[in-house]
């Protein structure tokens, strides 16, 4: 860490990263929320409209990041992730709770659980839509192969010399 960083969390871990490393979905994901879950947990009611706001920004921050889900340990950059200013005591006043469930983790980034669930959600559909779509791709080749119309010959080559031949 560089002098100009000042980290927000101080202390160690031995908390392995909750997304893979390397993880970039800055290609413009949409992700899909847990309403259901976001509104019966704990973190809703506890938090006020202003801690609510800046705890939204930094998880939406934190999709863009690399990797994905994460978010660097300084006070700087969270703050102006969150949309305040450091030095303001708006900042302050709402670090706490927009952090809520972060946690530091091993490679010096902070990581949420539920962040990280929707990071790994993308990436399965992610999987399963190139999954479908090679299998599109295969049926529409096979089914667009060439075939011998009735009573002509289809040419196969023989191994010997690579002459063709009709065969019928």
């Amino acid at each position: 860490m560089s002098a100009a960083l000042k980290p927000f969390i101080t202390a160690t871990s031995d908390l392995e990263p909750l997304t893979p490393p390397g993880t970039d979905l800055r290609h413009g994901a949409a992700f899909e929320v847990d309403i259901v879950h976001l509104l019966h947990s704990e973190f809703i009611h506890l938090a006020t409209n202003e801690e609510l706001g800046a705890a939204a920004r930094l998880c939406l921050h934190s999709l863009f990041q690399v990797p994905a889900g994460s978010l660097p340990n300084d006070e700087i950059i969270l703050a102006k992730l969150s949309g305040c200013d450091h030095r303001a005591k708006t900042w302050q006043r709402v670090r706490g709770m927009a952090l809520y469930g972060w946690a530091l983790c091993s490679d010096g980034r902070l990581y949420h659980q539920e962040t990280a669930r929707m990071v790994f959600a993308f990436l399965v559909e992610e999987d399963t839509q190139k999954w479908a779509e090679e299998e599109r791709n295969a049926a529409h080749a096979h089914r667009t192969r060439k075939k011998p119309r009735d009573g002509q010959a289809a040419e196969t080559s023989t191994q010997a010399g690579g002459r063709r031949h009709a065969v019928h």
